[in-house]
C-alpha cells in the first residue's frame, strides 16, 4: 500500500500533437509542469524565457505568469499539483530540496521516458488509486529535476564550486563535511553560509540529495540488497538508508523498487 505523497496532482493532461499552440499569459493557483514529449515550444515563466524540447521540464510556481507557444507540432504533458508538505532534513526538519522554477534539462532520457510511460497510464483513470500512484510518479520526476537543478551553481563562487564538485565526486565515501570545509579553508559556519548562497541548500542537504539519487538508480537498475545499495550510495547502513529514503520519498526503498521498476 502506498504512503501519502508529498504532493497532490489536481489536474493532468497529455496534449498533442498540436501544430499551432499559443497560450497567452496566465497564472495558476498551483504549481504547473510542462514536459515535452515531442516537438519544441517557446516559454516564459515570470522573467525567464527560453525554448523547450524533449528532455526539458518547465516548472511554473503558483501565481506566476506563464506563456507558451509551439514552434513546431507539439505533444506535451500538462501537470498541475500542490504540495502536501515536502520531506525532511534530519537536523532541522527542512526539505532536502526545493521545487525548481523554470526549465530543467534532464540528460537521463531512459529514466524520463519511464516516468512518461507511467504518467500515460494514469491520464484516463481518475479513481483514487490511480491519483495516488500518479502523485508518486510526478514527485519522482520533481525529485530528479531538483537533483539536476542543484548541479548548477546559482551564484558564482569558484571555491564553493570546487567544494561542490569534491562532494559530488566523493559522496559514496565516508565524508565529513567539516573535513570538506577544512580542505577548502573555511570555518564550518562560513562554509555552510556560502554553500547555501551559491547552491541553494546547505552542504548536508546536498550530500543527502546525491546519495538518494544514487540509491534510487541502484534500486531500479540492480538486484542489490538494501544493505548493498546503502554501501554503494554512501549511507552507513541499510537501516539508515531506509529511514532517510522513507522520510524523503514517502515510501520505503523496497516499495519504491516494486512500484517503479520496469
Amino acid at each position: 500500500m502506498l504512503m501519502n505523497s508529498p504532493i497532490r496532482v489536481i489536474n493532468h493532461h497529455y496534449k498533442g500533437p498540436q501544430a499551432d499552440f499559443d497560450h497567452s499569459e496566465s497564472a495558476y493557483d498551483a504549481w504547473v509542469i510542462l514536459a515535452v514529449d515531442r516537438g519544441v515550444f517557446e516559454y516564459r515563466v515570470g522573467e525567464e524565457t527560453g525554448q523547450a524540447t524533449f528532455g526539458d521540464i518547465v516548472f511554473c510556481p503558483p501565481g506566476t505568469s506563464l506563456h507558451r507557444r509551439s514552434l513546431e507540432p507539439l505533444s506535451l504533458y500538462f501537470l498541475v499539483f500542490r504540495e502536501n508538505g515536502m520531506a525532511y532534513n534530519e537536523d532541522r526538519g527542512e526539505s532536502a530540496f526545493t521545487i525548481p522554477i523554470g526549465k530543467v534539462t534532464l540528460h537521463d532520457h531512459a529514466r524520463l521516458a519511464s516516468n512518461f510511460a507511467y504518467i500515460r497510464q494514469c491520464v484516463l483513470p481518475r479513481d483514487s488509486v490511480h491519483r495516488q500512484f500518479l502523485a508518486h510518479v510526478v514527485f519522482d520526476l520533481i525529485f530528479i529535476c531538483a537533483v539536476e537543478k542543484q548541479k548548477v551553481v546559482k551564484h558564482e563562487d569558484p571555491f564553493i564550486q570546487k567544494a561542490a564538485d569534491f562532494i559530488r565526486n566523493h559522496y559514496r565515501e565516508e565524508l565529513r563535511l567539516q573535513d570538506v570545509a577544512d580542505r577548502f579553508g573555511f570555518h564550518q559556519s562560513q562554509f555552510t553560509r556560502r554553500f547555501r548562497t551559491a547552491i541553494g541548500m546547505n552542504p548536508g542537504q546536498y550530500l543527502t540529495l546525491l546519495r538518494l539519487d544514487k540509491a534510487r538508480s541502484l534500486l531500479l537498475e540492480t538486484d542489490y540488497t538494501i544493505d548493498a545499495v546503502a554501501a554503494y550510495s554512501g549511507f552507513q547502513s541499510g537501516f539508515y538508508l531506509s529511514r532517510v529514503f522513507t522520510a524523503h520519498m514517502q515510501m520505503s526503498p523496497s516499495q519504491y523498487r516494486r512500484r517503479y521498476r520496469i
